[in-house]
């Protein structure tokens, strides 16, 4: 076995370290370059992710406003459309004022921006009343939904399971013939048929309003039966509906009515307090 002397052990053993150091660096280096890059391409693909979300909902909210403007639901989007109306006739008037037109045609230019505005007046309010009409009826089928809802009843073991009780089915049948009474292009006899089932449900009871219901629909049966056409039924129908609505409404002829009852006069508690 050769023999080192304390020199040349020494030699060695700071090129054996020199050697073990280069491994060790690269080691971190590649570990280091690795999370480096690993780092990179999470910062790309996440902004990369932020853009399109951020596109998306920029999308979403153009889409939005063009939806608010088109077809306008709530008392803000109409607020919104006379407001961009007024900013508007303000604008071609100030366009009117600084132009060179003559008086002549300036007056003349004034009055057409009057027939402009009107007509854009006139179809605003008539989107409005479509709206309301929209609006109201979501609502009535939203408050038809609730009643007809099945109950969700907590179990003694703890579990939670809907219940349809008879007061449930109820509200259901009545809401069914609501919305038959409601459906459009109906044939003769598929129209007799709901007016049918409507009037023997409301002579369950006898009062004023059952009365009426009734009257309505013999009315309407008989007028049928004479061939009239939809468009000289329509305000029967309306009457039809009204009434039997206020009889889904009624606790006595619909137990379920008074949930809905409650919820309501809940909510306006809240609002007025909070008020």
């Amino acid at each position: 076995r050769e023999y080192f002397d304390s020199d040349r052990w020494e030699k060695t053993r700071i090129q054996s370290t020199i050697v073990i150091q280069c491994y060790a660096r690269g080691m971190f280096a590649r570990s280091l370059a690795r999370k480096s890059r690993y780092e990179m391409a999470y910062n790309r693909q996440y902004y990369l992710e932020q853009q399109e979300r951020e596109q998306k909902e920029r999308e979403a909210r153009r889409d939005r406003e063009v939806e608010r403007r088109m077809h306008p639901k709530s008392a803000a989007d109409f607020e919104i459309l006379y407001n961009e109306l007024e900013q508007w006739r303000i604008s071609e008037t100030q366009k009117i004022e600084v132009s060179e037109m003559s008086t002549e045609e300036k007056q003349a230019a004034r009055y057409q921006l009057l027939l402009k505005e009107v007509k854009l007046v006139q179809t605003i309010d008539k989107l409005k009343a479509g709206a309301k009409k929209q609006n109201k009826a979501q609502s009535i089928s939203s408050q038809l939904e609730k009643m007809a809802q099945a109950k969700v009843w907590e179990m003694s073991d703890g579990t939670v399971k809907e219940v349809i009780t008879p007061s449930t089915t109820r509200a259901k049948e009545l809401s069914d013939l609501y919305h038959g009474l409601t459906l459009p292009n109906l044939r003769v006899d598929e129209r007799l048929d709901v007016l049918l089932h409507v009037k023997w449900t409301v002579k369950e009871y006898d009062n004023k309003l059952t009365k009426e219901i009734t009257e309505l629909i013999d009315r309407e049966a008989d007028l049928l039966n004479r061939g009239r056409g939809d468009k000289s039924l329509e305000g029967l129908r309306k009457r039809i509906v009204r009434a039997f609505l206020q009889f889904i409404r009624d606790p006595q002829f619909n137990p379920e009515a008074t949930t809905i009852f409650e919820q309501t006069s809940t909510m306006q508690t809240m609002t007025m307090r909070s008020a």
